[in-house]
């Protein structure tokens, strides 16, 4: 137990390490992209050959809150400059933000560059050239414009930026339609931009195909289970299948979907709580929470319960009411580590994978959600991996997801191995009961067909009336039930049947020719018979002692007499 507590110390450490770690990089990033800024002077310059090809936009921008000014009126308006910032304050639905930016090219020859942005959800862009005083449509691009119209389909929308031999233009950009809390604008040459979009959909398609075969192996395997298990964990891959799926922008890139955000952005929030609300269950199905722990059990219907609520707010509005829910993909899952680590203790095994699922699900998605509200600044790439890699708002999702299935696969198959064990132990409890009860009836079948021979071999007793054969059957159950009594005489079997001790002798001598004495020896002798076949007692000296004869040779000697083998003969046959 002591390496399991000090394995998740050093992960929890590993992870706040990184995560400082990449502060002082973001500022020395920020540092960097602020004296470039002041450098431009309102400007941006192209170089073909340079060892850092993506560039932040130097640019102003003017936020149309109505959306309704014409092209000669943004012309007109005051735009703020965007100088030593990166990032800009994202548009609310019906909101339009328009950028404004200088390009100039210092290449002896043609050049083709993209507007782009490090961020990838938008309805609508428009590139516009400053030509004259008046604004010329360049190109268009983003999830509600066709494929018609767009300049290409790839998951990140790109505008062409076509320059002469040290030419410089004036652009002006309108954007509709974003679901980022803030939007950083950049600019990076036409094939660095190809490759970019290629890595994040080849990531994509990959991770989209894990989680596409974990619910195949979920509907086939898990639901072997426990039904109410695979449900609810089937539920909670799908939910992420397709909120990736949607978010992503393989949706629109695939099947060439022209939905705006503003009913995209409601239905992804759902999603992503109907998914959250899964994943309460399930965890509580594995971690065994029932009505055996009251104040457990209520944890999570109140955990359910806040799902339930900050989702139906962020569906309502996902622009102003989304961060409860955002805060809660960190909080949720902390909390049930914080169960699955008293379930270690409470012996549960399969919690201990659960908590390290767990661990690696919160901090994947703390990282996330820390890195969707506090973006990086732009970092040096000299590859597009170089950029995914150094995104922690996609690498930190990925590992959160990836790591929460492989090690929650580790605590199902240990849940499926002991429910296994569980059913093999019943079975053969089962086994061995049912193999008791056969016995049980091969012994009573044997006696019954005994004590049927024993009233074959005597004509008298068979022809008895009823009424005798009922006397005698009372006199037969009134000794047996006395067998082990060896004081229990003939004055005992008259009282027991209520009659003298005469009549009882001249009855018992009438249907079986035994005074009572030596019916009661027979009796008795029948009965040990019946115990030495079946095999009862080890030894004679046993069988005689049960049957309440306290001479072990007196009742060798009457058994001999009775059945003319004795009863050692009987107990080897």
């Amino acid at each position: 137990m002591k390496m399991h507590w000090q394995n998740i110390a050093i992960v929890l450490t590993s992870l706040l390490f990184v995560f400082v770690l990449t502060l002082p990089i973001n500022a020395e990033n920020a540092d960097k992209t602020c004296r470039k800024f002041q450098a431009a002077q309102n400007s941006n310059t192209v170089l073909e050959n340079t060892r850092n090809p993506i560039q932040p936009l130097n640019s102003s921008h003017f936020l149309d809150q109505t959306s309704m000014l014409l092209l000669d009126e943004i012309i007109a308006q005051d735009f703020n400059s965007s100088q030593c910032e990166t990032k800009i304050q994202s548009l609310l639905p019906g909101e339009t933000l328009w950028l404004r930016f200088s390009v100039q090219s210092k290449n002896d020859h043609p050049i083709n560059w993209s507007f782009t942005f490090m961020e990838r959800i938008f309805d609508r862009i428009v590139l516009y050239e400053l030509r004259q005083n008046n604004l010329i449509e360049i190109a268009q691009n983003g999830r509600i414009v066709s494929s018609l119209e767009a300049t290409d389909r790839a998951i990140k929308p790109a505008l062409p930026i076509r320059l002469g031999p040290n030419q410089a233009k004036t652009y002006y950009v309108s954007i509709e339609g974003s679901l980022e809390p803030s939007i950083t604008p950049v600019i990076v040459p036409a094939n660095f931009h190809s490759d970019w979009s290629d890595a994040i959909t080849l990531i994509a398609s990959l991770f989209l195909g894990y989680l596409l075969s974990l619910i195949i192996f979920g509907l086939i395997l898990f639901r072997q289970i426990e039904v109410r298990f695979y449900k609810h964990y089937t539920l909670y891959l799908a939910s992420l299948f397709v909120f990736s799926f949607i978010y992503g922008g393989l949706a629109f890139q695939l099947l060439s979907l022209t939905t705006s955000v503003i009913f995209v952005a409601p239905f992804v929030f759902f999603v992503s709580g109907i998914g959250q609300f899964a994943f309460i269950q399930y965890c509580r199905i594995l971690l065994e929470i029932d009505d055996r722990q009251p104040r457990m059990r209520w944890l999570f219907i109140v955990l359910s319960a806040i799902v339930v609520m900050i989702t139906v707010l962020a569906a309502f509005d996902p622009w102003r009411l989304s961060r409860p829910l955002q805060l809660f993909y960190v909080l949720g899952p902390v909390i049930v580590l914080c169960v699955a680590l008293i379930r270690i203790r409470d012996g549960i095994l399969q919690a201990k994978p659960i908590a390290l699922s767990l661990l690696l699900y919160s901090s994947g998605l703390a990282i996330t959600v820390y890195y969707f509200i506090f973006p990086l600044e732009i970092a040096q790439a000299t590859h597009a991996y170089d950029l995914i890699l150094s995104s922690p708002l996609a690498w930190g999702y990925y590992i959160a997801i990836i790591g929460e299935t492989i090690f929650m696969l580790v605590a199902i198959s240990m849940m499926v191995k002991a429910q296994r064990r569980s059913a093999l132990a019943e079975a053969n409890a089962l086994r061995l009961s049912v193999s008791d009860h056969e016995l049980m009836l091969k012994k009573s079948d044997a006696r019954i067909n005994a004590l049927e021979a024993s009233l074959a071999q005597d004509a008298n007793i068979k022809l008895l009336p009823p009424a005798d054969k009922r006397f005698l059957k009372r006199a037969t159950d009134c000794i047996i039930a006395q067998i082990g009594n060896e004081n229990y005489g003939v004055r005992e079997l008259a009282a027991d049947l209520a009659t003298s001790e005469k009549t009882l002798g001249r009855r018992i001598q009438k249907m079986s020719n035994l005074t009572s004495a030596a019916f009661i020896r027979s009796t008795r002798l029948g009965f040990t018979r019946e115990l030495l076949l079946l095999h009862q007692y080890k030894t004679v000296s046993e069988v005689a002692t049960a049957a309440g004869f306290s001479s072990v040779s007196y009742f060798s000697k009457m058994y001999r007499q009775e059945f003319n083998e004795t009863p050692s003969e009987t107990l080897k046959r």
